[in-house]
């Protein structure tokens, strides 16, 4: 009997290591450290007390949440400092995680572990009231730090490891990476540069797995790099030029080691061997710092640059986490803070509210002897002329407005000229009154 097309294999035999190693790949790296972090503490806690981690697996539910109820109100760490918010829902997110795959017991949801739950939210607001509570976000780039950086020789593009720089920072923004994901995976063919109708080249980012998108295959997160034609910085002209310089002999590697100096031919500008993923996770550190910029950044905080630029360029959340690849609004929002040039403009207007009558003050002291305007009223308002009555002929006139700010000197010429068939009129400059006459 011949073979039909059903007759062929179309199942692969998985084996149990097969299926546990495919489960296990679902999760991030950070997840599983995550995991196994609160499993430790978990073991210790244990044995402070007395007993196993296996005898605390195998326990009831409501054993169990009697036993987490004392586990949270106790985890201290290491030092046997009380942990900040943060780490106490990382571990208490391991620990669900944990028992959720031995049990299929949800710890935050089902109501048999009420208690615990009840002295987890004490503990969060304990940490809140001893300042523990707050969860420090990377702080976005500032214009000025990135002025610095830009023009810093660690960005020269005229080099291999000042190019490689620029492109660096290109890419994380531009594509909102986060931190050190997926850096060290990266590939040329991971970049597809294309046109749009109006000729215009720019650069989109092929799908990676992210944190925030695992398993959902519809999900897809890329910001677009166009060019800026007759732009020495143009970030894509910066990418093109990387790639052209990169060592055809390892295709799949992005960040390849750069060497110390351009050679003196056309050969590549980078080494066969990849930048170490250390090295990758600390280039900002080294950047910033190089560059003399107000603080030390690190990777996330060009992550951080993006979304914060964007959010405040009037994009909708919604736009920025086709991007970011976040998941929530919420998540954004976290991002969404007021910048430090916006807080000082802030206080300087608070400032004129609140000083405006020792300003007023000040600005009307006079010297006692000859009722002439004091030094410091001379120095912050040498536009100010007091008590001219007499009329002016046209010299005067002309030393007058020359006295005047180029502003103010203009308006009152303007109004002079409108005046001169007038025998007299009064204006107001910056709060005291010149009179013109009309000389004949």
């Amino acid at each position: 009997m011949a073979a039909t097309s059903t007759d062929v294999p179309t199942f692969a035999s998985i084996s149990d290591i097969d299926l546990k190693d495919l489960i296990d790949a679902a999760d991030s790296n950070n997840t599983k450290k995550q995991i196994k972090y609160a499993i430790n503490r978990l073991d210790a806690y244990a044995r402070f007390v007395g007993t196993t981690l296996s005898a605390v697996e195998a326990l009831s539910m409501r054993a169990l949440d009697e036993f987490l109820c004392r586990f949270y109100a106790s985890l201290r760490k290491l030092d046997g400092k009380l942990y900040t918010k943060k780490s106490m829902q990382g571990i208490r997110y391991g620990l669900q995680r944990h028992i959720q795959a031995l049990h299929d017991w949800d710890l935050s949801k089902q109501r048999e572990f009420a208690g615990s739950n009840k002295v987890f939210k004490a503990m969060l607001v304990k940490l809140k009231r001893e300042g523990k509570g707050f969860v420090r976000h990377k702080s976005p780039i500032s214009v000025a730090d990135m002025e610095k950086m830009q023009a810093s020789n660690d960005l020269d593009m005229s080099t291999p490891r000042g190019l490689q720089n620029k492109v660096f920072v290109d890419v994380m923004v531009y594509f909102c990476n986060r931190g050190r994901e997926n850096l060290r995976d990266m590939k040329p063919s991971d970049f597809i540069i294309s046109q749009d109708e109006d000729d215009i080249q720019y650069v989109t980012r092929r799908d990676q797995m992210t944190k925030n998108n695992r398993e959902n295959d519809d999900e897809s997160s890329s910001g677009f790099m166009y060019e800026i034609p007759d732009n020495d910085r143009c970030p894509v002209r910066s990418l093109k030029l990387y790639l052209s310089k990169l060592n055809p002999k390892s295709p799949d590697t992005f960040w390849q080691r750069p060497k110390e100096t351009a050679p003196p031919d056309d050969g590549p500008w980078y080494c066969i061997g990849p930048v170490g993923t250390n090295t990758l996770g600390s280039k900002m550190k080294i950047i910033s710092t190089k560059a003399g910029c107000s603080k030390v950044y690190t990777n996330h905080c060009l992550r951080a640059t993006c979304v914060t630029v964007l959010d405040s360029a009037g994009f909708a959340s919604r736009d920025i986490m086709s991007v970011s690849g976040h998941h929530s609004e919420q998540s954004i929002k976290h991002y969404s803070k007021t910048s430090d040039d916006k807080k000082k403009q802030m206080s300087a207007a608070l400032a004129s509210q609140l000083t405006v009558n020792q300003q007023d003050q000040h600005y009307s002291e006079l010297d006692d002897d000859n009722n002439k305007p004091s030094t410091h009223q001379q120095q912050n308002r040498s536009t100010a002329l007091e008590n001219i009555n007499l009329p002016l002929t046209s010299s005067q006139e002309e030393e007058i407005l020359q006295e005047l700010s180029a502003t103010s000197a203009t308006n009152a010429l303007n109004i002079t000229n409108d005046v001169k068939s007038t025998t007299s009129q009064n204006f107001n400059f910056h709060g005291c009154v010149v009179n013109f006459y009309n000389a004949k």
